[in-house]
């Protein structure tokens, strides 16, 4: 198991985000419009970023 993919920081941020937006918006303190809105950008980013590193000729 590649456990350097883990411990990259851009994972570790996406899965802090999550976590945090989640918690958010459990807890009534964002919209479900919202968490979307960032949970999109943070997922979008993650793997937007790992498409291009895989197709850098594109």
């Amino acid at each position: 198991m590649n456990w350097n993919k883990f411990l990259s920081a851009k994972w570790l941020i996406s899965i802090a985000m999550t976590l945090v937006f989640c918690y958010l918006a459990l807890s009534g303190k964002i919209t479900s419009e919202q968490f979307m809105a960032a949970y999109m950008m943070v997922v979008g980013v993650y793997f937007g970023q790992s498409v291009a590193k895989k197709n850098p000729s594109e």
